[in-house]
């Protein structure tokens, strides 16, 4: 499967982010052994440069991104606070992509609120399907799409939409 994020992947979104001259944000990051465990976002738009955001990231033991938690920085605190996270998980065919908000009230993150489904399957249908979560065990389908790879230079697209 070819849609998989790696940790080359978060590696040069680092560095093609940290190369803008004209951002008006400032990066910094946690690298280890060429591996990005940590964003740190700065504003710039000021004479200081302030903290914004901090992104940290999970990978399993092939290499793959499993998880991507996002903190906003609290000014009163001076400190990041967990705010939502990205899970991936991976299967043979794709991957489900899963988020989850930050409690504060129980200081833990909660059961996934929406997630999306990536599909590959042997005829090269690539499907992808998007569900929101009511509760752990009720999900709604909110759209399909589905991408046939490129065959005699023409690309098949189909979106099928669950609320039509």
């Amino acid at each position: 499967m070819d849609i998989i994020i790696t940790v080359f992947t978060v590696l040069s979104m680092y560095l093609n982010l940290s190369s803008n001259p004209n951002s008006d944000y400032c990066y910094n990051a946690d690298i280890e052994n060429g591996v990005v465990n940590a964003l740190y976002v700065f504003d710039n738009k000021s004479d200081y440069l302030t903290p914004t955001y901090a992104y940290q990231f999970t990978y399993d033991e092939a290499g793959r991104l499993s998880e991507k938690a996002t903190y906003n920085w609290n000014k009163e605190t001076k400190t990041y606070e967990p705010y939502y996270k990205l899970q991936f998980d991976y299967n043979g065919l794709g991957y489900e992509l899963s988020h989850c908000l930050w409690s504060k009230n129980t200081q833990t993150w909660q059961p996934a609120d929406e997630s999306m489904v990536y599909f590959l399957d042997n005829n090269h249908l690539r499907s992808v399907t998007h569900y929101q979560h009511e509760q752990e065990t009720d999900q709604t389908t909110v759209s399909h799409l589905f991408v046939q790879d490129p065959y005699e230079d023409y690309l098949l697209t189909l979106l099928a939409n669950a609320n039509q």
